[in-house]
């Protein structure tokens, strides 16, 4: 039976996380400090490697940047072949620190800026200078808003819950997580927050397992057209639009104590039925303010959230960041 390949595959590194944000679909804010272990994961990925490929293995949290091997990880990530790239899904806040080491091993970095919690200029530049110097690919978000992720009260409403299945655009995030395999991190993760609603932690997970069925169980795991157990609980990509803050971790779990009928965009979800669901969703998705994947982008962002001084600092960093690599490639040439 020939590899299953996918675009992505989520790696939860780190389950908690340096912020508290409202709309965490991870549920960081509500879980303790855990690490996966480098080992640990070295088992499960060369197992899964055997029948399963990703252009990019993705390592989150979460905040993955508290990980203390992270480094480790990205080699047995590297070691397992799973993937063609490794990329590293961070808030930022720590992003500056990494070693020279860290820049060298990942292929893509990609930064979610939360209003309030940004890198301060000398940060950013800091981050792109390095990131250029050793050719890794480093984009930023900025947004203020998000989607509603999950309902506390969940619904029994069979025919809402297959209607968020079908028009669902995470499904496809695929997780590997401690010795199981998810369809999605909503699956993952709601039932060890909501225990008492779940027979098991793994309900909606495949066991990772060297067998010779392996591969065609997998297959007919994703394949699957019904609804996964979590999806009592979890909107898709159809949760009402809310702005973006930190959040208290007491007083998290608060905010989601609704029914998901009370939850749910119908406008958009109505949307995402009637024409493809990636399409609709992007006319409605929250929109960022800036998404800085090139010097220019950044510049313009510098200039008009930090003024006329720091963007010429940041000019200068750059052109001089920029003659360091010429010079650099023109030796290791000779």
């Amino acid at each position: 039976m020939s590899v299953i390949n996918n675009y992505h595959c989520e790696i939860t590194i780190a389950q908690h996380c340096n912020l508290s944000c409202r709309a965490c679909t991870h549920l960081s804010p509500l879980l303790s400090k855990d690490f996966v272990d480098p080992e640990t994961l070295r088992s499960d990925l060369t197992t899964m490697a055997k029948y399963y490929h990703t252009k990019y293995a993705r390592l989150l949290g979460g905040e993955p940047l508290l990980h203390p091997n992270i480094l480790s990880i990205i080699a047995v990530v590297r070691e397992s072949g799973i993937s063609d790239r490794v990329e590293v899904i961070t808030n930022g806040l720590l992003l500056w620190k990494m070693s020279d080491e860290f820049w060298k091993a990942v292929n893509r970095v990609m930064v979610s800026v939360y209003p309030g919690k940004e890198m301060t200029p000398k940060q950013v530049r800091t981050c792109y200078k390095k990131a250029r110097r050793h050719g890794t690919r480093l984009t930023m978000a900025i947004v203020d808003e998000f989607r509603e992720s999950y309902s506390e009260v969940g619904t029994k409403d069979t025919s809402l819950i297959k209607r968020l299945y079908r028009t669902c655009l995470i499904v496809n995030c695929h997780n590997i997580e401690k010795g199981f395999f998810f369809k999605c991190p909503q699956s993952v993760f709601l039932p060890r927050v909501l225990n008492t609603k779940f027979r098991s932690p793994q309900i909606d997970g495949i066991k990772i397992v060297d067998s010779p069925s392996f591969g065609e169980e997998l297959r007919a795991f994703l394949a699957s057209p019904y609804p996964l157990a979590s999806c009592k609980h979890c909107l898709g990509a159809a949760g009402k639009k809310i702005s973006h803050s930190q959040v208290p971790r007491s007083k998290w779990r608060q905010l989601q104590e609704s029914k998901s009928e009370d939850m749910v965009d119908y406008e958009l979800l109505s949307a995402m039925e009637k024409q493809p669901a990636w399409e609709a969703y992007t006319r409605a998705r929250p929109r960022p303010y800036y998404h800085i994947s090139s010097r220019r982008q950044l510049l313009a962002y510098i200039k008009r959230k930090y003024g006329i001084f720091e963007y010429l600092s940041t000019l200068f960093d750059l052109m001089s960041s920029s003659k360091e690599v010429l010079e650099a490639r023109f030796r290791s040439a000779q």
